[in-house]
């Protein structure tokens, strides 16, 4: 089972230059932060940390995939998504950034599993749609797509609800 400890870094034993670590984000991972909020999907982290005397840049590089309802046809869907996140740690830093961490000198480790949930999420595309065109067997419901490719434009003969307010007088007052 996995835990918060296996989502850090030593800080205090890692030497100058670079350095690399790996992250596996899953649903064991969302399970165990206070926020708990489960993407549905896994992600791979690649983390190439830069360490000079006064500050350690962290570039994180997440690949990976959801499982979520596809905003055109309410199936459910594997979506890929990523992105590329930099994080700075620097020792004694007066200025509050939010990607900037302040390192104390006797801090033996860095804690990344907050930033690696937050880049997650901040990871998810924001329409749940996939080319199903392209695709040889797209799971798509064909029911619903059809429903959408049907003509759905008013006939002549409907009423609009507009039509009653188009006999009102409107009186102004001098």
């Amino acid at each position: 089972m996995a835990s918060l400890k296996d989502f850090r870094i030593p800080i205090k034993g890692l030497p100058e230059g670079f350095s690399q670590f790996d992250f596996q984000l899953d649903s064991s991972f969302f399970g165990l932060l206070p926020e708990g909020r489960d993407p549905h999907g896994n992600f791979h982290v690649d983390l190439e940390v830069f360490k000079k005397p006064s500050i350690i840049q962290m570039d994180f590089k997440l690949l990976g995939w959801v499982q979520r309802a596809c905003d055109t046809c309410l199936e459910d869907i594997k979506i890929d998504c990523g992105g590329d996140y930099v994080l700075f740690g620097k020792y004694e830093s007066d200025k509050l950034d939010e990607d900037v961490v302040t390192l104390d000198a006797e801090q033996a480790y860095l804690d990344l599993s907050h930033h690696l949930y937050e880049y997650a999420w901040l990871s998810l595309p924001i329409t749940n749609k996939i080319d199903c065109e392209a695709m040889e067997d797209p799971p798509c419901n064909p029911d619903m797509i059809n429903r959408l490719n049907q003509d759905n434009s008013p006939n002549e003969e409907s009423v609009s609800p507009w039509d009653a307010l188009k006999g009102i007088e409107i009186k102004k007052e001098s």
